[in-house]
């Protein structure tokens, strides 16, 4: 269940950016703010979608120590590159990304 609802969500999302017309590679500069699709519940759909797959594979496994070393992961992620790609979205689209930020949670 874990790994199939990332996989829906991750398709959901990568299909909002692509309708979007923005890069999904986050090296690469965007050209707008997504709010439709899983972006409206989550600013972060695509990382969301890659820790319910990482969080399915370990429990498939029975890897406790892959489920344990997830919120250590979790917690680089959201400081060094969640939060670096938020401060870049400030930056580029000011008032109007603090307003989405206010309205839509950082992961669920």
């Amino acid at each position: 269940m874990l790994i199939g609802s990332g996989l829906i969500l991750g398709f959901l999302g990568d299909r909002a950016l692509r309708n979007a017309g923005t890069n999904i590679n986050p090296y690469e500069p965007v050209s707008t703010i997504v709010i439709e699709g899983p972006f409206r519940f989550t600013r972060n759909p695509l990382y969301l979608a890659s820790t319910l797959i990482y969080a399915g594979i370990a429990v498939r496994l029975n890897a406790l120590w892959a489920a344990l070393l997830l919120p250590l992961v979790l917690g680089v992620v959201q400081r060094d590159v969640i939060g670096r790609e938020e401060r870049y979205l400030e930056r580029k689209f000011s008032e109007e990304y603090i307003r989405y930020k206010t309205q839509v949670r950082l992961w669920i």
